[in-house]
């Protein structure tokens, strides 16, 4: 995967950027033609999605990752405590890809300054920090869901989902909406 970081889809992933069905296949490519097989991948990672495999090896950019919780850092109305909690959880993720799992919120360097209940005592806050955390493993995982499984529940032939989904980001809105409600996902969830 290192050797691979030039890749475009590597370069997506790296920079929070969501991927197509084509990037996922990219993927497919690197991982089962090039490294090993889907089989030895299986056997070693079980059904670990491939995005939050490469992921987790590659890190998220500094940048990407300061951009998705900019409310927040530029957000003049927080105090330098929850400044620091939100940097540490940039730092995580750029580190570590993703933050799959919050108790890590329970352990230092993120309890240095009191827990997540002391330091944000609005916890609508929490709460919109805690979206950009699920919103940024949300464009690893969604990339796998199945394509027919969510033709079906768009109420959509197979084939002209896998079409839309291939035209460069040009959807029709109506097609679009179909899309998140199959997923029951607010219509933002893959816009960056």
């Amino acid at each position: 995967i290192r050797q691979h970081q030039d890749n475009i889809v590597i370069a997506k992933l790296r920079t929070n950027q969501p991927l197509t069905h084509l990037d996922v296949e990219s993927l497919e490519e690197i991982l089962w033609k090039e490294v090993g097989t889907k089989e030895d991948y299986e056997q070693e990672y079980g059904q670990k999605p491939l995005g939050e495999f490469v992921r987790s090896i590659v890190g998220l950019d500094m940048n990407a990752a300061k951009e998705a919780f900019s409310e927040f850092l530029d957000n003049t109305s927080l105090d330098s405590r929850q400044i620091y909690f939100v940097n540490q959880i940039v730092e995580y993720i750029v580190h570590n890809g993703m933050m799959t799992d919050l108790s890590v919120l329970q352990e230092s360097p993120f309890t240095d300054q009191g827990s997540v209940v002391d330091i944000f005592t609005d916890l609508t806050v929490w709460s919109a920090i805690r979206k950009v955390i699920e919103k940024i493993r949300r464009y690893i995982l969604d990339n796998d869901i199945s394509l027919k499984k969510l033709a079906e529940e768009a109420d959509m032939p197979y084939h002209r989902l896998w079409c839309l989904l291939n035209q460069n980001g040009t959807i029709k809105l109506k097609d679009y909406v179909a899309i998140c409600k199959a997923v029951k996902e607010p219509f933002d969830l893959f816009l960056p």
